[in-house]
């Protein structure tokens, strides 16, 4: 699998979240909207012309996952039960397994996972995850986020193949065929990390403070 990870890292109220969001729509768009355009139009172009890739078929899929890490705590963002509402202060809480066998990969076990068919289908996911994101105001920022926020796009490319084989058929007396189907898997990870900050500029006190030193 191939994997790849962005990470703006300034202090609280830079505007991270911003860079990664942007603006709904122009030219002020964010990280993340940008990508998922590029990843689309990249693939549909595989797609509707699977001769580049020497491939007779070419089929993909993309699903996203949306985590916070806040504390010491994994939490999903696109739990759609009461258990991951806002306004509960227990949220449902992930852990992360090693992977089995050789060479897999770390998993977060009872993440959801969601599949989408468009750029447009991303933002709507991140915007539902924003909304269960924890925030809280200091003094250097009304809206601090007070989490780590990793939203994953998953790609999975199939691309199937004839090819000639060596054996000869005995009744016809043609060359053998046989289908290769090759899968590439690409993970990209856009991480929006909460902001470093000074409890003396922040003047947070109490749980605000706490979170501030996990930060």
């Amino acid at each position: 699998t191939n994997q790849i990870t962005s990470i703006p890292c300034l202090q609280t109220g830079s505007g991270k979240t911003h860079t990664m969001l942007g603006d709904k729509e122009g030219e002020n768009i964010g990280v993340i909207p940008r990508a998922l355009d590029g990843l689309f139009l990249r693939l549909d172009e595989l797609k509707n012309d699977s001769s580049c890739m020497e491939a007779e078929t070419y089929e993909y899929e993309i699903h996203a996952q949306f985590l916070e890490l806040y504390g010491e705590e994994i939490r999903d963002l696109l739990r759609t039960d009461s258990a991951a509402s806002k306004s509960l202060v227990k949220k449902s809480k992930l852990t992360i397994r090693d992977g089995r066998g050789e060479g897999a990969e770390p998993e977060v076990i009872g993440a959801t996972t969601r599949r989408i068919k468009s750029p447009n289908d991303g933002i709507r996911l991140i915007h539902e995850g924003m909304r269960r994101r924890v925030t809280g105001a200091t003094a250097m920022n009304l809206e601090s986020s007070r989490s780590h926020a990793i939203f994953t796009v998953v790609v999975q490319q199939i691309a199937s193949k004839t090819v000639a084989t060596d054996e000869v058929s005995s009744q016809t007396g043609k060359q053998g065929k046989s289908v290769t189907v090759e899968v590439k898997k690409s993970k990209f990870h856009f991480v929006d990390l909460a902001g470093s900050e000074r409890a003396k500029r922040s003047k947070c006190e109490g749980k605000r403070l706490a979170e501030g030193i996990n930060i």
